[in-house]
């Protein structure tokens, strides 16, 4: 499917329909939905699940044609609706994560809220502290990576 593919979920029964609303779903919320309210113990599983459905990790070196590079981290999170991105960030403020940078190019529908590399520490004790069994392996293994080049 090319980049133009478009999905379309339409469900017919009125019952069902009304069910959902009842539920919290909203019809075409993608560019207006915001944060739901989520328990603090939930958070940690809220995060790491957005994580693995639209967040990135990205692992390099600023400076790295100097004689001492940094070697960073970076961690993403993709969404249609700035107004996620922002209640998430401040849900984030909650529990000690300071930064985080919203970016909304004016030619695209999509906003990033990026974390760099101490927040990204941050999100990675967050996310995975509590030994969780429902993660992205590969998405977790970066984080370790890094780890272990630090060392």
């Amino acid at each position: 499917m090319g980049e133009s593919a478009r999905y379309r979920l339409q469900i017919g029964s009125k019952k069902m329909c009304g069910d959902l609303l009842r539920l919290g779903v909203t019809p075409g919320k993608t560019k207006r939905m915001s944060l739901p309210k989520i328990p603090p113990q939930h958070l940690p599983h809220f995060v790491r699940g957005y994580f693995d459905g639209d967040g990135n990790i990205w692992i390099g070196y600023l400076n790295k044609y100097r004689k001492t590079p940094t070697l960073v981290v970076q961690v993403t999170f993709t969404s249609g609706s700035k107004e996620f991105l922002y209640g998430l960030k401040k849900e984030l403020r909650k529990v000690g994560i300071q930064g985080g940078a919203l970016y909304s190019p004016t030619t695209k529908d999509f906003c990033r809220l990026s974390f760099s590399t101490l927040d990204a520490l941050k999100l990675r004790e967050i996310m995975y502290n509590k030994r969780p069994k429902l993660y992205l392996k590969r998405k977790k293994l970066r984080f370790d990576r890094f780890q272990q080049m630090r060392e």
